[in-house]
């Protein structure tokens, strides 16, 4: 089987699909239907409704050549307890700690100044920890928003660059609330913290049984949605989700995330493909 994660890498493994026939299994991730189509075989894995339904309307792909699985996350290995590790430490002092974990890229932008107007309306009259997990040519510019955000903000509040790395379940731990988009916010959830999401439209807010299939529709970005809450008010109300129903959601989020429906969605890919090739003529059992 040949896995593509992306349009580009599926390109480039279509000359082994017509030298082996092996099925080619096409990964498309996020939500937002891209400039150019995947290649047009069985076996395209979508990650959202609005990429399962775009595909459908602006490049006619048949749905039968799609399966639409948010499998992605390992659960397991997000659970595991690591009190007994040494961790890298992400936070010091005291106030409430917020991680974001973002490409720091041009088109990123938007979706994290969002966030710095969340902290600017706090004011001072809260003390925020914001550590931002990420690189990328965005970097001056944001760190630039920063330094103007400072006089509006706590004088004991703290918003860190901690450069790119790969960020594990023991950093997300340290969090009172991971604030992000996509994977970042269910890699959150899958260890156990509140996960609030902020995109190009704006700050959304926290992640909830009652919103979370709405969200999922477009991957977790909350494009298309109305804001649903403000950071302030998210901070109150954090301890109240974890006491009331935070178990319910990482159950809602595991059935639906969880690394073990993504291996099945291709398995079943793989068997679509089979099906489709056995219509085509085949020459010493290549396409």
């Amino acid at each position: 089987m040949l896995v593509a994660l992306d349009n580009e890498s599926a390109i480039y493994a279509f000359p082994g699909l017509l030298l082996t026939g092996l099925p080619l299994i096409q990964i498309q991730a996020g939500g937002k239907v891209p400039h150019f189509p995947p290649i047009r075989l069985p076996g395209i894995l979508v990650f959202s409704n609005e990429l399962f339904r775009g595909y459908q309307k602006s490049y006619n792909i048949p749905p039968q050549f799609m399966c639409l699985s948010s499998g992605r996350v390992d659960f397991n290995y997000f659970g595991l307890d690591s009190s007994l590790k040494k961790v890298k430490r992400l936070f010091q002092g005291k106030g409430h700690k917020i991680l974001t974990i973002s490409r720091l890229i041009h088109k990123k932008i938007p979706s994290i100044i969002n966030l710095f107007d969340q902290i600017q309306l706090v004011g001072d009259s809260e003390i925020i920890q914001l550590v931002i997990i990420g690189g990328g040519e965005a970097q001056r510019i944001l760190e630039g928003k920063v330094a103007e955000l400072r006089q509006y903000i706590h004088p004991d509040s703290t918003i860190t660059f901690a450069g790119a790395f790969r960020v594990t379940p023991d950093m997300l731990k340290q969090a009172d609330l991971v604030v992000g988009q996509g994977r970042t916010v269910i890699e959150a959830i899958a260890s156990g913290i509140p996960a609030a999401v902020s995109g190009e439209n704006g700050y959304y807010g926290l992640i909830s049984q009652e919103n979370f299939l709405d969200l999922w529709e477009t991957n977790f970005t909350g494009r298309s949605l109305p804001t649903n809450s403000t950071l302030e008010v998210d901070l109150i109300g954090l301890q109240r989700l974890i006491q009331d129903n935070f178990n319910d959601l990482y159950i809602m989020a595991k059935d639906c995330f969880d690394v073990g429906n993504g291996v099945e969605a291709i398995i079943s890919l793989q068997k679509k493909y089979y099906q489709y090739i056995q219509v085509l003529p085949l020459e010493d059992g290549h396409i």
